[in-house]
């Protein structure tokens, strides 16, 4: 959002230009004495007025997110945070790759003289890691000019050398990916990626491209590869890329220093812990230090914002003009009053309300005075006496402008008869509420994943399922030779083929085009998979099993919802002012689906019937504000509050944030658990019963008998499936006379999400908080050193460390080796089988972290880590003998940490003397590989979803979702539930799920190694493929792949264009498209019901038409013939659908039968015999 009309009313005073001619004669003076809500817009105007790139440094990572914050708002040039490197100064661990991507994009953009001027912000830790030597950069950056000679190989070599990496799909800052003539690279000196597309050695086109689509967009006339990671020792700064024309700008000396000298102290704290272990040499430190900052710094012009080290005898004239606005509080009635004074003084006094919640107060002031709505925008000054903009800015002031006025009545030359003093007034968040909103401008790139990285869950050796064939084993790519010619000519061709692999080792080869039928078997993690065997019809068994219980759990969820339809209560109120100032209070940026489960949530309580809905997201995806919401505007209409959560633990998190949201209102939280005294309980119970206390947060202490509410009118629920059997059968009691709402951090899967829409109602929370860092991992044996320093590290930085040691027979031998490595740190055990009240007052006492002076540094444990807390502090932890593991516990552990906007770490350690297992190995190399989202991330998601699946549908169902895998008996099931719903609402029901169509014809088909040579990015591709559901989509396909691997060879076209044939033929109801000798023949039920005379005069008078089938004469040339094909299907197509609709019964959706097929011969069907015809 641009503010940059606020910043255009600074840029225009008598003063700050007086500045830039002072600035520009190098005689301005060493510090302004700016208040700190002034610096980022004095910046800006500087900026506007100078353009000339700025160099700004803050004290600490926090401000300078807030300045970028700021700037990137107000400034009309690109702002860019040099970040801080996520690792310590002797951290024997890389930083992960893109922290020095984002550094090496501001080091490109200084370095090429055509980049715009730019504003860079900064901190003393990110200019504290040396960078290259701006001279080895520049030296080492390569331009390729459009119709420029290359040689590849020592181009590739080069980029190499400078840290690229080369990868089969480029999506990252550092990647490149070679595929024959085409090249495409990631240069942090470029938004996007470049594609090169060579002609010999020439440089035929150079286009961007979307990374998440993979397809090009601009074209460019040259491309600036600069170096990714080129690692140096000495005191080499950001500020040597700085030419003559730059300006430093220091936000405040004295706390620079003071910061950059604590930086320096703790490095040293550590290089002298490392040295004592002597897993350092003596050398000189790894980072710049404030001396040497300080001589560099001397070369460049330079201006304080605010104070200098040695201080200011008086502050600049224009810091003079800036005062300090009112504060409110949060007192929104005050707030309206005090806008009210200041519109009455006219045009002389301009206020500006910049505030996340400005629609809601622009509602406010409308309900009393003439309406203004909130801008989203304001790119030039404001023009009323009082505007509203939704956005967010660090903080406000008064700002006594100069202005000149003229007299029009003199009508002389010197018609500037005197100076006034005008007033703006800038209120932001933190005057109104108290606090400042991270707004996150330049927040880190959301990473773009090429399309096919949806497909990207299959490894060889997987068990899969076949929708038809049933469960197997994925054994990887085959290609097959076939006859692409005739019976009396042959000609020898290739196809590539799926194979899987079956109980006795059956084989079964599936065709590319069918590829849509298999989906990654997800089931039961007590035991593998029990393998099909073909043609034994036990498949198609389970599958009406499945399909018959997944009807059955249909009908019962449209009962639930029918039985809730007709249910009434009287409806909540709408949001009051003081729900609208609660909520304004909350001191994060809410993200999209938090706001919209939040706007489902009011909306069911704002309905007659009660509400029943689930929020699922992950810990610290903000399931507790909007539960917190919803208590606050149920307490408002009189109605008591029930939170229930299943841990002593979780009732204390939820009770320390409910009362400091809502202390500045008069509610009444009390909390039932085991840390009460009976007194408390007493007073608590009493206060249930008389309505004196609003909102009562408990364990399963709340479901008993004693516990008696005079009005509850909220229940909510955090984590149901981990109550036990007779909780539950109190909740289900519950549901129908009070709302509920349901939290869980267990992912339900989006197949299901969909499939239940409209008879289940429930929110996802996916979007992760912006500001959140990836978590670095590292894999190794254990090492003491290494603990030792993880363990410090943390503990420097005032944090907290989770260490997992999954056997509580030797957490003791551990908790002593511990101590030996760390004396300071204090360490208190964790396991399942301490005294229930001991185990809750420890976790207790880690959770409060911070906030005690004796806290745990160290929690020795189990992997009883609870899934629902959530602890900011802690941001490192270790896993011993990590290899014993599953991938899915892997990914949840790691999940504890990385919280918050720290920089998070992750050990998994296994023993270096013990041979580990080969899955052990590929579960480990998986999580390293994938520190984000892809395909390791998907396959442990998946299991994690099956569990969400289980606690959703119930236990019944997890034998079927077992038997058959979890993606059919989702799909089986949402089919139910459309069915049913469409067969009670007397709508169409769901078209029917098409059936497999074979397609045995003499093509070659597939895409060839020598066009995309990577096995498993073909195999994405042709899932892909195999998903495409219309013709745009196919021609789309086409296209992507010309732009990414060069035109199309024959196979590939062939492949789309058995692709069309697959649409036309489900279109048709058809079962297979054959050749056989000289003759095509296209099976389908549907050719029955046709007039045989009106099919020949469509597609041809050589048609031989059976009952149902139809054979086609295969002349001419290929193109020709295959033509005539697609022809014939499309007019057999327009055919049926004139046909009457045949009658269906609600189960007919659901049903597939398999073809009788040999599983050796999966790709083709046995030839017409005389009586088919």
């Amino acid at each position: 959002m641009s503010l940059r009309g606020l910043t255009e009313i600074i840029a225009g005073s008598p003063a700050l230009q007086a500045l830039v001619e002072d600035i520009g004669l190098g005689r301005a003076p060493a510090s302004l004495g700016l208040p700190r809500a002034a610096r980022p817009f004095v910046l800006a105007a500087l900026q506007r007025h100078l353009g000339q790139p700025i160099v700004y440094v803050t004290a600490s990572v926090e401000a300078s997110r807030i300045a970028t914050d700021a700037l990137g708002n107000l400034a009309d040039v690109p702002v860019l945070r040099f970040v801080e490197p996520n690792t310590a100064f002797y951290d024997s661990v890389p930083p992960v790759r893109e922290v020095i991507a984002q550094r090496s994009v501001v080091l490109a953009t200084l370095s090429q003289p055509t980049s715009p001027p730019a504003i860079i912000v900064t901190s003393p830790r990110a200019l504290m890691h040396s960078v290259a030597p701006a001279t080895t950069f520049k030296l080492n950056t390569r331009v390729i000019r459009r119709d420029a000679t290359i040689n590849l190989e020592s181009m590739l070599e080069h980029w190499v050398r400078i840290g690229y990496e080369g990868e089969p799909v480029v999506e990252r800052i550092g990647a490149f990916s070679r595929r024959g003539g085409i090249v495409d690279v990631w240069s942090p000196a470029h938004p996007l990626p470049v594609r090169i597309e060579l002609f010999g050695n020439v440089a035929d086109s150079i286009r961007a491209f979307d990374p998440g689509t993979q397809r090009s967009s601009e074209t460019l006339e040259h491309v600036v590869i600069t170096p990714l990671d080129m690692t140096t020792v000495g005191p080499q700064t950001l500020l040597g890329y700085l030419d003559a024309s730059a300006l430093l700008m220091i936000d405040d000396e004295e706390e620079l220093r003071d910061a950059w000298r604590a930086l320096e102290e703790k490095a040293h704290r550590e290089r002298e812990t490392l040295a004592e272990s002597g897993a350092i040499e003596d050398a000189r430190p790894p980072y710049v230090t404030w001396d040497e900052f300080t001589t560099a710094r001397r070369s460049i012009r330079s201006l304080i914002l605010g104070q200098s080290e040695a201080g200011a005898l008086r502050a600049h004239p224009l810091a003079t003009q800036f005062a300090q606005p009112p504060h409110f509080a949060g007192q929104l009635t005050p707030l309206l009053d005090y806008l009210k004074t200041q519109r009455s003084a006219g045009d002389r006094v301009r206020t500006v309300v910049v505030s996340r919640q400005a629609a809601r107060l622009a509602e406010l002031w409308s309900e009393r005075h003439p309406a203004i709505a909130a801008q989203t925008a304001l790119d030039e000054p404001p023009q009323g006496a009082l505007t509203f903009v939704s956005a967010a800015l660090p903080a406000g002031f008064i700002w006594n402008a100069e202005l000149s006025i003229e007299n029009e009545a003199l009508g002389t030359a010197n018609s500037q008869f005197s100076i006034l003093t005008s007033q703006f007034i800038l209120l932001t968040d933190a005057e109104i509420y108290g606090f400042v909103r991270p707004e996150w401008f330049l927040r880190t790139r959301a990473r773009k994943f090429a399309p096919e990285q949806a497909f990207a869950d299959w490894q060889p050796g997987d068990a899969v399922v076949h929708e038809d064939y049933g469960i197997g084993i994925y054994r990887g790519l085959v290609r097959l030779t076939v006859n692409t010619g005739t019976a009396s000519h042959p000609v020898e061709g290739e196809r590539e083929y799926l194979l899987l692999e079956y109980a006795d080792g059956d084989r079964l080869y599936v065709p590319l085009h069918q590829l849509d039928r298999v989906t990654r078997y997800v089931g039961s993690d007590d035991a593998p998979p029990r393998l099909d065997k073909l043609g034994s019809g036990q498949w198609e068994r389970e599958k009406q099993k499945a399909r018959g219980a997944a009807a059955e759990l249909a009908r019962e969820l449209l009962q639930l919802y029918a039985e809730r339809e007709l249910a009434r209560r009287p409806p909540f109120s709408k949001d009051t002012p003081w729900q609208i100032e609660m909520e304004s209070a909350f001191p994060f940026i809410e993200t999209d689906d938090q706001l919209q489960a939040i706007r489902e949530v009011k909306a069911d309580m704002e309905k007659p019937q009660p509400m029943d809905r689930l929020v699922v997201g992950d810990v610290g995806f903000g399931k507790t504000e909007v539960a917190l919401r919803a208590a606050f505007k149920a307490v408002q209409d009189g109605k008591q509050v029930a939170v229930l959560v299943p841990t002593t633990v979780l009732a204390q998190q939820h009770w320390n944030t409910f009362t400091q949201r809502l202390a500045s209102y008069p509610i009444r939280i009390e909390m039932l658990s085991r840390f009460r005294t009976p007194a408390e309980k007493r007073a608590a119970l009493e206060g249930l019963r008389d309505g004196t206390v609003d909102i009562v947060i408990g364990t399963h202490a709340l479901l008993g008998k004693e516990v008696k509410f005079k009005d509850l009118g909220l229940l909510v629920i955090d984590e149901e499936h981990r109550f036990g059997v007779a909780a539950k059968e109190k909740l289900k009691r519950m549901r129908a006379e009070v709302d509920v709402l349901t939290l869980t951090a267990t992912p339900i899967p989006r197949t299901l999400y969909l499939g239940l829409s409209g008879v289940r109602a429930i929110s996802r929370i996916e979007t992760p908080p912006a500001e959140r860092l990836p978590i670095i991992s590292f894999i190794g044996p254990w090492d003491d050193a290494i603990v030792q320093q993880a363990i410090r590290r943390e503990l420097d930085r005032e944090g907290q460390v989770f260490f997992v040691h999954n056997r509580v027979q030797t957490i003791h031998l551990v908790e002593q080796k511990l101590r030996r490595l760390v004396p300071e740190a204090n360490i208190a055990v964790a396991h399942g089988q301490m005294n229930e009240r001991e185990l809750a007052r420890v976790m207790t006492r880690f959770a409060e972290g911070a906030a005690r002076t004796e806290r745990i540094d160290v929690l020795l444990c189990t992997n009883i880590i609870e899934s629902g807390l959530d602890i900011p502090n802690a941001n490192t932890i270790i896993v011993d003998h990590a290899d014993h593991f599953g991938l899915a516990e892997l990914y949840q552990l790691r999940g504890r940490v990385g919280r918050s906007t720290v920089q998070a770490y992750a050990y998994f350690l296994h023993d270096r003397h013990t041979q580990m297992t080969p899955e052990a190995r590929e579960r480990l190399a998986t999580l390293r590989e994938s520190a984000g989202i892809g395909a390791g991330y998907a396959i442990a998601m998946r299991d994690l979803e099956l569990r969400g699946a289980g606690e959703l549908l119930g236990a019944k169902q997890s034998g079927h979702i077992a038997a058959i895998g979890f993606d059919l008996y989702t799909r089986l099931l949402a089919n139910q539930v459309q069915t049913l719903r469409a067969l009670r609402d007397g709508t169409p029901p769901p078209p029917p799920e098409p059936k497999a169509v074979t397609i045995d014809l003499p093509l070659t088909v597939g895409l060839p190694e020598s066009y995309i040579g990577d096995a498993t990015l073909r195999v994405q591709l042709y899932r892909r493929a195999a998903s495409l559901s219309n013709e745009a989509e196919i021609r789309a396909f086409e296209e992507e792949l010309e732009d990414r691997f060069g035109k199309l060879p024959q196979p590939a076209r062939n492949l789309t264009y058995q692709l069309r044939l697959k649409l036309l033929a489900n279109a048709l109801g058809a079962q297979s498209i054959t050749t056989d000798g000289n003759r095509f023949t296209i099976r389908a039920e549907a050719i029955g019901q046709m007039d045989s005379r009106r099919v020949r005069h469509m597609i041809g008078e050589d048609a031989l038409i059976g009952r149902t089938q139809v054979s086609l004469l295969r002349s001419g040339t290929p193109e020709q013939w295959k033509q005539r094909l697609m022809d014939a299907l499309r007019k057999l197509a327009e055919i049926k659908a004139a046909l009457p609709p045949a009658p269906r019964t609600p189960e007919s959706p659901a049903r597939v039968v398999a073809p009788a097929v040999e599983p050796q011969e999966a790709g083709r069907l046995p030839p017409m015999t005389q009586d088919d015809w």
